[in-house]
Parts: C-alpha cells; structure tokens; sequence
C-alpha cells in the first residue's frame, strides 16, 4: 500500500485559520542568548565557581522561555553544583553538556557528542533521552493542529494513523516547520533512536516554543479518550 500523502489544501486552510507569529530572528533570541552565555563561561574548556554562579543567576530567565532539552538539562546540572554536588566526574560531564549542546554556533543540528549523551543515562546529568518528550495534558487536542509520526507504530499503520487525526479534525504533515505534535513510536524510545524527524523537532522547538514531542503512549491515551467520546456522543 503506497504511503500515506499529506494534503497541500487542509495545509494552508489550517495556516491560513491561524495569526501570524512573530518572525524567528537569530539574532535576539532566547536560545542565542543561552548559547552565548555558555561561550562566556565554559567557552574555554573550564569551569570556575564565578562562572557557575553567573549562569545559576542568568539562565533561569532565559530557561524559561525556553524550558526544553538541552536548557533544562543545563539549569539542574548548573544549579547542582552550585549546591556543591562538584566533583571531577561532574565537572567533565557538565563540560561534557556545553561542548555538545551550546558551544556549536550552528544550533540547527544535534552534534555527535550530543547524541553520544541520549546513549544512556549519565549519572550526573541524568537520562537525557527522557528529557526529549513533553507532558500530554489535558489541553492538548488535535483539532485545528499540525501532526506528525516518527517510527512504526503498534496502534496501526502510518496511514491509520494520519486517518485518525484527519477524523479528530487535525492535519497530517510531512514537513516539520509548522508542526505542533510529534508524536513517537515506541520502538524508537525503547532503543533511544533520535531520528531525523526528532532532530528537526528539537530545533523547531528550541526556535519557536510551541512544538511538542510526545510518545506512542500518549498518542493512544489521547486518541482514544477522544475517539470513545464520540463514540458515545
């Protein structure tokens, strides 16, 4: 059976239907300013408690307007050794997380050492790859958003899939600019994949804020609440 093709149409109706967000401007942004801030104290290869204090003061402003992976992995790491938590295996795993995260003028690619770190849980810096994925709530709905699947899933093939969010009003999308979900399979978690698509996503995310990376589980807790509701309605 031949994949499952988006439509050009819905796409730019749901484009259309939505106000235009504010021009993405690299030059004064959130994350430019963390990545700067990152080359101001680790840019040398080092740390000082000086320059852990600057970033335990500065960061969690621009965190939060950005509280995605690798920001927030940067905040609890920095705030623990603030706390003292300092020893020469954290300090390498903290420079670790600089050089592979914030120190790349180029922040639309995942780096190797990057991906080195979603590997396996670091015992400083934690499970990485879990910080990867947002939380379902109870806002979260697919009608008027843009969807988007990486992997194989167990609940039904791609174009099942794409035939469940076009039936719950949302829009099916290959491309990952204007997306609002990605949703991914579980076989890829199981195994820590980070693939194409996810990698694009954090870029997205990191960019605009309004993208959210969400697992298998949560695309079956969520279409199906909605899907016996209508059931019953």
């Amino acid at each position: 059976m031949p994949s499952p093709k988006q439509d050009k149409t819905e796409i730019w109706a749901l484009r259309k239907s939505r106000p235009e967000n504010d021009e993405y401007d690299p030059h004064d942004h959130p994350q430019k300013h963390i990545n700067e801030l990152v080359q101001a104290v680790c840019g040398e290869g080092f740390i000082t408690t000086e320059g852990v204090n600057r970033l335990a003061l500065e960061l969690p402003a621009l965190v939060e307007l950005r509280p995605y992976l690798p920001n927030t992995t940067l905040l609890n790491a920095t705030l623990r050794l603030q706390r003292g938590d300092w020893t020469p295996d954290n300090e390498e795993a903290f420079l670790r997380l600089c050089t592979a995260g914030f120190l790349d003028d180029d922040y639309g690619h995942l780096g190797d050492e990057l991906r080195d770190l979603f590997e396996e849980p670091n015992p400083f810096l934690g499970d990485i790859y879990a910080e990867l994925f947002d939380n379902l709530t109870d806002h979260d709905a697919l009608q008027g958003r843009f969807v988007q699947f990486t992997g194989s899933f167990v609940s039904g093939s791609r174009r099942s899939c794409w035939d469940t969010v076009r039936k719950l009003s949302g829009v099916p999308v290959e491309a990952v600019y204007d997306l609002d979900y990605l949703f991914v399979a579980n076989t890829h978690i199981n195994n820590r994949i980070v693939s194409s698509k996810i990698e694009a996503a954090i870029n997205i995310r990191s960019r605009r804020g309004q993208l959210k990376i969400l697992r298998e589980s949560d695309w079956n807790q969520l279409t199906a609440s909605v899907l016996s509701q209508s059931t019953h309605d």
